[in-house]
């Protein structure tokens, strides 16, 4: 039972990021389009995201490996979350998508280490069912997400849904920076992260 109280910390703040990125993604298409009128425009959401995880990952994992998970997962939060409170203050659409690019940025370091640390974090017996929790609060913001979203925009506009979303993240980084560290030996054996190291860990890549 202990170990799930813990648990419940992780899943509260993975589900609460769920809900929030579906009403977020609902809210920044029609915010883009009501922005720019234009479709091709809110098709550019769906670039810049791959984009920045395809230019990011291949290098990330040299940082990841080399650094504190939980914090990285926290500062991953912080970062996104203040980055999403920005786009409804924003007047450009070329800024919003910097906005987003540097956020999906964030987002490449926060997977691998989230995926990490549950791993960790969850024991071998009890992680089939973590899991399956954890697919179910998936499923369940996929479902309600654009629901509340679409109530949302109908009687406030876009701009409460983003801001809600940019809250999320916080709430997220609040509920991991409460959670205990995990052991990692090997971490513990590798040499202090370096500018050198990391370029020459691309090359390598």
């Amino acid at each position: 039972m202990g170990n799930w109280r813990t648990y419940s910390l992780l899943l509260c703040g993975i589900g609460v990021s769920y809900l929030g990125n579906w009403i977020y993604l609902v809210a920044l298409n029609i915010f883009i389009l009501d922005m720019t009128g234009s479709a091709a425009a809110v098709a550019g959401i769906y670039i810049v995201g791959p984009v920045a995880r395809l230019l990011t990952q291949f290098w990330a994992g040299s940082l990841i490996d080399r650094v504190n998970r939980r914090k990285l997962m926290i500062y991953s939060d912080v970062a996104r979350g203040a980055l999403v409170l920005l786009i409804p203050l924003l007047s450009s659409v070329w800024v919003v998508y910097a906005i987003l690019f540097i956020a999906n940025v964030a987002g490449s370091f926060f997977g691998p280490s989230s995926t990490y640390y549950v791993t960790k974090l969850v024991t071998p017996e009890e992680r089939r069912r973590f899991n399956s929790i954890m697919s179910m609060l998936n499923a369940g913001a996929f479902l309600i997400g654009p629901a509340i979203a679409g109530v949302l925009i109908a009687t406030t506009g876009t701009s409460l849904c983003i801001f809600i979303n940019g809250i999320t993240f916080f709430f997220c980084a609040a509920l991991i920076a409460l959670l205990p560290d995990v052991s990692d030996e090997a971490l513990q054996r590798r040499q202090p992260l370096s500018w050198n190291m990391i370029v020459n860990d691309w090359r390598i890549v």
